[in-house]
């Protein structure tokens, strides 16, 4: 078996550096068709295992610590020459979504279906000093006018209901069902603001 390229079932989520991509993931990983992007826990969760305590571990340490924990994604293996069989397999099916992240400001045309999930107002929320970038960034991503691209509200995350009303937005826009566990979706939520009172010192990846 090889890469599907023309698979529809790979979510890229784009978004500069330290803007909250892989929060996002863990929310739609709340998703019964969404994995998370660590391969070993969208592995278990095919097999039916909750992966929930792996994200709430992380948004928890999160608003202690002064670091900043993330779930580690193996490999960015759409970069790659060499594919793993994980991601060859999901390449090949129709029922799950797997999202990968990118800190790139361009898009990846061997998946020509690939879906993207771009991240806007990202210099509003983004603790760097680096305003340059993050401007460059805004200016970018406003003038994208993919069809395969659906734009999300970062700040949205500071309001529970208009944070509800993004994620919404890119499950009609994946063309699934909107049903999804608003209550635990609420709780990263609350975790993922309480943390952005930290300052980032460095960041820590979880295997």
């Amino acid at each position: 078996m090889s890469v599907n390229f023309a698979t529809k079932n790979i979510i890229l989520i784009k978004y500069p550096f330290g803007a909250g991509g892989k929060f996002i993931s863990y929310c739609l990983s709340i998703h019964d068709k969404i994995l998370p992007i660590n391969y070993k826990h969208a592995e278990n969760k095919i097999k039916g295992q909750n992966i929930f305590s792996n994200h709430l571990k992380i948004l928890n340490a999160n608003t202690k610590l002064d670091y900043h924990l993330e779930e580690g994604e193996n490999e960015q293996c759409y970069h790659t020459k060499k594919f793993s069989s994980f991601f060859v397999k999901i390449s090949n099916q129709k029922f799950f979504y797997l999202p990968k992240t990118s800190h790139l400001r361009n898009f990846d045309y061997k998946f020509p279906n690939m879906n993207y999930v771009g991240l806007y107002n990202v210099n509003k929320l983004n603790r760097s000093n680096n305003t340059d970038e993050l401007n460059k960034w805004e200016h970018w991503i406003t003038k994208q006018n993919l069809p395969n691209l659906v734009k999300f509200n970062i700040l949205s995350c500071f309001d529970e209901k208009e944070f509800q009303k993004e994620i919404i937005k890119i499950l009609k826009f994946l063309k699934i069902s909107t049903d999804i566990n608003y209550k635990m979706l609420e709780r990263y939520r609350s975790l993922f603001v309480k943390s952005r009172t930290f300052i980032t010192k460095k960041i820590i990846h979880l295997k």
